[in-house]
């Protein structure tokens, strides 16, 4: 009996840890995202970041979000907890809620400001109920919110897979490399009006971030591996990602590179007690606050402001950056404060006591862009 507690208190230990250093690099996802959304409101097209800038900063921002949830599912396989169709509506009240209320909050926002005659071009059709519902599912006027209804697309796409995915490392690799294909077929026939299209439809994303999430499971299985060395191998992967991209090589020589190398740096140097590990912790508990709120109001009323400053390039955008994430963090603290993110974020979040008591029971939600689920 007491051999048996004391397993089950270490196994928690270390699921506290693993989500501990998965919230740190989320944390420094969120900020990016921040930042991505920022460039779009400063003009700046995100070819024109600079190289290497624009290669960190877009990269694999939002990859990072799926690749983590496949992480926190292996974890549940491993735990013999896997996912099971009874998890849907959970999974649609942390990601289909959220995505709901603030599609209406922001589209009555538009609304209101389309009215007033404040916004010259009209996006919300309240004469056409189905034009207008074909508007809050592909979210023109707040198009960030596309990544949570892709994120409940790719889980419940995976659920079939499950029995696969509890083969080991080969049949895993072998899941994603089909994903892959599948998405670059997908995107090569019936999706490619949709890519032209100028909304951001959450199918796109489901072929898209499938193998992400399947890179994840891959990961996981890889991690034990490298236990001791993640820096080093973490440092060697950005460094592959980081060539591919110096030699102008297609996007899957270098997201997934960078994405094993920010799993592995984040392991090896976010694990710990330390004040950066707790500081990008704390930010990734609160990506999904963060993420649903810095954009676009935020980020509007920010554009007004540094434009009424006469700040304008590449002063203007990082003044915009710092502004939204700032106002989104804000907004999020007091939605905790007032205890609504049980309500508006979908569950309540995790502090850092309670995450660790409840791992288990958090190991599937926490990548929604705690974004993630992101």
């Amino acid at each position: 009996m007491g051999s048996g507690t004391d397993n089950g208190a270490r196994a928690t230990a270390r699921g506290a840890g693993r989500l501990d250093w998965l919230d740190a690099i989320r944390g420094y996802a969120i900020i990016l995202v921040v930042g991505i959304h920022a460039a779009a409101y400063s003009f700046i097209p995100l070819d024109a970041l600079g190289g290497w800038f624009g290669f960190l900063l877009s990269a694999a921002t939002v990859p990072l979000f799926f690749a983590a949830d496949g992480f926190l599912i292996s974890r549940r396989l491993d735990e013999g907890r896997p996912p099971r169709w009874r998890d849907v509506p959970r999974w649609a009240k942390r990601l289909l809620l959220p995505f709901l209320i603030f599609s209406l909050f922001y589209a009555g926002l538009r609304w209101i400001g389309e009215s007033r005659g404040l916004l010259a071009e009209h996006l919300i059709p309240v004469d056409d109920p189905l034009a207008l519902l074909v508007t809050l599912y592909r979210t023109p006027h707040a198009q960030n919110l596309y990544f949570l209804p892709a994120l409940f697309l790719v889980r419940l796409a995976a659920l079939p897979l499950i029995p696969l995915m509890r083969h080991g490392i080969a049949m895993r690799v072998a899941l994603l490399l089909a994903a892959i294909g599948l998405n670059l077929a997908a995107r090569a026939t019936f999706l490619a009006p949709l890519l032209s299209a100028p909304v951001l439809d959450p199918v796109v994303y489901l072929f898209w971030g499938l193998p992400l999430f399947l890179s994840g499971l891959v990961l996981a299985r890889l991690a034990p591996l490298v236990a001791g060395r993640e820096a080093m191998v973490g440092a060697g992967a950005l460094l592959l990602a980081a060539l591919a991209q110096a030699r102008g090589l297609g996007s899957l020589f270098i997201v997934y590179p960078y994405l094993a190398g920010l799993m592995a740096l984040g392991r090896g140097l976010l694990s710990g007690d330390g004040r950066l590990a707790r500081t990008f912790a704390f930010l990734g508990r609160r990506t999904m606050g963060i993420y649903l709120l810095h954009g676009p109001l935020f980020l509007k009323a920010g554009q007004m402001l540094v434009s009424k400053a006469g700040l304008a390039g590449w002063p203007g955008f990082f003044a915009l950056w710092g502004f939204g994430f700032a106002l989104g963090l804000a907004a999020t603290l007091a939605v905790e404060r007032l205890r609504l993110d049980g309500l508006l974020f979908g569950a309540p979040t995790p502090r850092p006591r309670k995450a660790r008591h409840h791992s288990a029971e958090l190991a599937g939600d926490q990548s929604a862009p705690r974004c993630g689920e992101a």
